[in-house]
């Protein structure tokens, strides 16, 4: 029996035409105080985002390295249209506690399938703020431009920023629930 992999990634993928698009767009965007709407959100995560809709450029591009991780890794999920794209500024101080990004056994007839996760800020340019995937060891400390994908489903979380600031590009990939 195969295992199947918990995530995909691909190491300071995007070109930097595109990081530095992507950096213009996010530097001229106002970003408000992360909502969570399952606890108080200070006790979950402390961050700034803006959120653009599904059919975003960013979230087609995002997108791909989603159908792409569900290929090569074989998760086999029934995949449909980008749910949406988020600008994610971490301050020190900042996290996000684990956390899913969908709800298995949802009513919705869509849900998340696959996390994807662009990092736009050099790992020397701050400390703390790795990507924990929960049952993966150790944790992420991605280059500038690298990208993961891994099942919506899985636990994850980012630990708290100590110096600088960690900025990220995050988007989902919908997909029939429970399919």
């Amino acid at each position: 029996m195969d295992v199947l992999p918990f995530f995909w990634k691909w190491d300071a993928d995007l070109p930097n035409h595109v990081l530095a698009a992507v950096e213009a767009e996010m530097d001229a965007t106002a970003l408000e105080s992360a909502q969570v709407f399952a606890a108080p959100e200070y006790t979950v995560r402390e961050a700034a985002v803006a959120l653009r809709p599904g059919w975003h450029w960013l979230a087609g591009v995002l997108g791909n390295y989603a159908v792409w991780a569900n290929e090569q890794a074989r998760w086999g999920y029934t995949l449909g249209k980008p749910d949406a794209v988020q600008f994610t500024r971490y301050a020190p101080g900042g996290h996000y506690h684990w956390h899913t990004d969908t709800l298995l056994m949802s009513a919705a007839p869509v849900t998340r399938k696959i996390s994807v996760v662009c990092v736009l800020s050099s790992p020397e340019d701050y400390d703390g703020g790795d990507l924990e995937l929960e049952g993966v060891s150790p944790p992420f400390r991605l280059a500038r431009g690298s990208v993961i994908a891994f099942p919506s489903v899985l636990r994850h979380r980012v630990t708290p920023v100590t110096r600088g600031v960690r900025r990220t590009l995050v988007s989902w990939v919908l997909g029939p629930n429970l399919r």
